[in-house]
């Protein structure tokens, strides 16, 4: 049986606390680890149960409250908010801190990076810049680039912050990024259900005080002009062709843009060069595959295809 999580602080170069966990294995050797970054407005603890599964198999879980969310964003008193500056890039060098820190942990053994919606978009960023330090990049409810949407949502993001300070939370900016999603779930019973069909899912991150925070129009700023960013083809160009990359999603998830967003990713980095990549769009599914009704499927498909990229495991699981 695995241990329990132990709580990890790491202190970036300005002073953040970045509060985060691991769970290791128990008694099996670490095959391989993992590091985990969450979505917009929501926390880490959220992906307890995954990492209990996938230590329970041999895989060493790390992940970590990203600036402005969960136990980091109330250490530091700036919930919502990235930063005053360089928001996007500081969080993108956060990521590469844990990065570091697990592999002088687990001297030998791989690390994969899962990155879930806007985490998603800042494991691709990462993976352009500092991809050779990894073994795979795994996807999870990413998306393409939102184009003029986007834009017109960073020119609101600005004027916001310019008017009422960086720091000032943006229920403009939370309505046009949200609404559209909301929207998407026919007869839905509350805001949230486009994130799962469980509702008991849905309900919990309702009740928790850490999910649904309307976030600052200067994270807001960051997080537009990040997703611009990602998806320019430097960044896809550096990103190491022999990476193995796996993308999934549900078919229903509005980020993803009913799979045709996701489908979008996968073929840029086809075109990129990117020779080992693969993609599973589970039907009906909706933006949160690890908090869905078959998400005991889900768990098993990222650990077959971790495990098939680990030499002491026999091949198997997804093929990429």
């Amino acid at each position: 049986m695995p241990s329990e999580n132990l709580e990890i602080i790491i202190q970036a170069p300005d002073g953040t606390e970045l509060v985060g966990f691991s769970r290791r294995p128990d008694a099996a050797p670490v095959q391989g680890c993992l590091l985990i970054l969450h979505g917009m407005a929501e926390h880490i603890g959220r992906y307890g149960k995954f990492a209990a599964f996938l230590a329970d198999k041999g895989i060493a879980v790390y992940g970590f409250d990203l600036r402005g969310h969960g136990a980091t964003g109330v250490k530091s008193g700036t919930p919502g908010f990235f930063a005053e500056e360089n928001g996007w890039n500081l969080v993108v060098e956060d990521i590469d801190i844990w990065v570091d820190h697990i592999r002088r942990q687990n001297s030998g053994r791989p690390l994969y990076l899962l990155g879930h919606s806007m985490g998603s978009f800042l494991a691709r960023a990462y993976a352009g810049r500092y991809g050779e330090k990894l073994g795979g990049l795994i996807l999870s409810g990413t998306g393409k680039d939102p184009g003029l949407a986007a834009g017109v949502e960073l020119a609101v993001a600005r004027v916001e912050s310019q008017i009422n300070g960086k720091m000032a939370p943006s229920a403009l900016l939370d309505r046009l990024v949200f609404g559209p999603y909301a929207r998407s779930v026919k007869n839905r019973g509350t805001r949230s259900d486009w994130l799962s069909r469980d509702e008991r899912q849905v309900d919990a991150y309702i009740a928790d005080p850490l999910c649904g925070r309307v976030m600052t129009a200067g994270f807001f700023a960051d997080f537009l002009r990040g997703i611009r960013d990602v998806h320019k083809p430097t960044v896809l160009r550096r990103t190491p062709r022999s990476l193995p990359i796996y993308l999934f999603s549900g078919s229903r998830d509005p980020v993803g843009g009913f799979s045709r967003g996701v489908l979008s990713v996968y073929e840029e980095y086809r075109r990129a060069g990117i020779v080992n990549i693969s993609l599973k769009l589970y039907s009906d599914g909706r933006h949160e595959m690890l908090n869905e009704v078959n998400r005991e499927e889900v768990y098993r498909d990222v650990l077959g295809w971790i495990h098939a990229r680990i030499p002491e495991f026999p091949a198997g699981g997804l093929a990429g």
